[in-house]
Formats: structure tokens, C-alpha cells, sequence
């Protein structure tokens, strides 16, 4: 008595080919994403550094990001499409007239750190716009609350408020539990707040809107980004205009 197999050879192998697919070969794939996201921390950092070692050119506008990967662009195919790097392309275009790019941001960075390292940066710089993105950090490695809370009003506090737009807590974990002191901390110090997470979340598509370590925004993620700081940019780009 002899038995049939229950697949056919061929369709076996087909088979046996599409599982090692997803077993080896997409996991490769996924793990290669990461490190190329990973790789342009570096590439990232030293073209920021390049655009502040430039000589400003006459009639400029400075614009100064401060805060962490996010202002960085990590995840982004270039800066220019980082939402700093979207940010200062529109005050461009809009105005016609040059931009100071000044993005000392840290990947990594948390409010602490912001206060420490970046802020004692500020006063040299001579901001015409600050744009901010600091929280995402603190949320994800659930910083205290009440460090939080102390750390982001010292920070809000020391901040122009008519020049400078803050980014809310973006889609992180533990997000709930710090939204609500950063927006409190904003409202107390008059500072305008990008509704990021607003204009992010109804887009929050793994495949498209993240980076290869489906941490970071893509380039397309940060469009959105963009959108949720534009309106005040414009604000800013109105009230600059009509100073001068």
C-alpha cells in the first residue's frame, strides 16, 4: 500500500521557498531598514553642523531648532525633508529671502539635556524663529513625572514666547501621562504649541509614514510634522515682515 503525499513535489517547494522568505529573507530585510535609518545619525549631525559653521548672509532670518531626533530628521531620505529642513525651505519660498539654518539639536535628547547642552547655545545664535521638539525621549523612558514637569517649565520659561513654537508629545509610548503637563507648561509660559500628534496620527501608517526602524517619521511622516508647525510658522513669518 503506498501513500500519496498530501502537496505535490513542486508545490512543497514553493512552499518550503515562501516560509524561508519570511523567515530569513524579510527579517534581513528589516534588520538592513534599521541600520540604514541608524547610519544617518552621523551624516545627519555633520550636515547640521556644516549649515552653522556658515557665514550668515545679509538680510537672513535665523531659524534655531533645538530638541531631539525628531528635529534632527532622523528617518528622513534627506534633512531638507526633515521638518526642520521643510521648515526653513518654506520660510524661504514665502520670503524670498535667505535662512540661517542653526539646528543644534541632539539625537537622543531629552529636556535635560536640552537645558544642559543646547540652551546656553541660544543667545549667540540671535533667533529670528526657534522651532522646538523635545518629549518624545522623556515619555518613551518614562523620565519622573515630576522631573519632567520641573525640566520642561525651566525650559519653557527661559524661551522667547513670541518667537518660539514647541512641539506637543509626539505618538511615543506613555505619551498620555506627559501631554498634558507639556500643554500646561506651554499655556503657563505663552509659547505656541504644534499639534503634531494631530496632524500625525491620522496618518500613522507603519509602511509609509515611519522610517526603516519604524521608530522615526519618513520623509513622509515629516510632511506631517511640517503641516502641524506651518501655521505658525506663517504667524511668526507675518509678525517678522511687519517689524521690518
Amino acid at each position: 500500500m503506498s501513500f500519496r503525499p498530501i502537496f505535490p513535489k513542486s508545490r512543497a517547494k514553493r512552499i518550503l521557498l515562501i516560509a524561508l522568505t519570511f523567515t530569513i529573507v524579510v527579517p534581513l530585510i528589516l534588520i538592513a531598514r534599521a541600520l540604514i535609518t541608524l547610519g544617518t545619525v552621523s551624516t545627519y549631525r555633520e550636515h547640521w553642523e556644516a549649515q552653522l559653521r556658515q557665514t550668515p548672509p545679509s538680510n537672513v532670518i535665523r531659524v534655531v531648532g533645538l530638541g531631539d531626533s525628531a528635529m534632527q530628521g532622523i528617518g528622513a531620505s534627506t534633512p531638507d525633508e526633515s521638518v526642520y529642513g521643510r521648515i526653513s525651505e518654506h520660510i524661504a519660498a514665502r520670503t524670498g529671502r535667505p535662512v540661517y539654518q542653526a539646528n543644534i539639536s541632539v539625537t537622543g535628547a531629552k529636556v535635560a539635556d536640552v537645558l544642559r547642552d543646547q540652551l546656553p547655545q541660544l543667545q549667540k545664535l540671535q533667533p529670528d524663529i526657534i522651532v522646538v521638539s523635545v518629549s518624545g525621549n522623556d515619555a518613551n523612558q518614562q523620565v519622573d513625572i515630576k522631573q519632567f514637569e520641573r525640566d520642561i517649565n525651566t525650559l519653557y520659561a527661559a524661551l522667547p514666547k513670541d518667537i518660539t513654537i514647541v512641539s506637543d508629545v509626539p505618538g511615543v509610548d506613555h505619551r498620555e501621562a506627559y501631554q498634558p503637563i507639556l500643554l500646561e507648561a506651554a499655556s503657563k509660559h505663552g509659547l505656541t504649541v504644534a499639534p503634531v500628534y494631530e496632524n500625525f496620527a491620522p496618518h500613522d501608517d507603519k509602511i509609509t509614514s515611519y522610517a526603516g526602524d519604524f521608530f522615526h517619521p519618513s520623509s513622509k511622516g515629516y510632511k506631517y510634522w511640517f503641516n502641524a508647525y506651518r501655521p505658525a510658522v506663517d504667524k511668526l513669518l507675518v509678525s517678522i515682515e511687519k517689524t521690518e
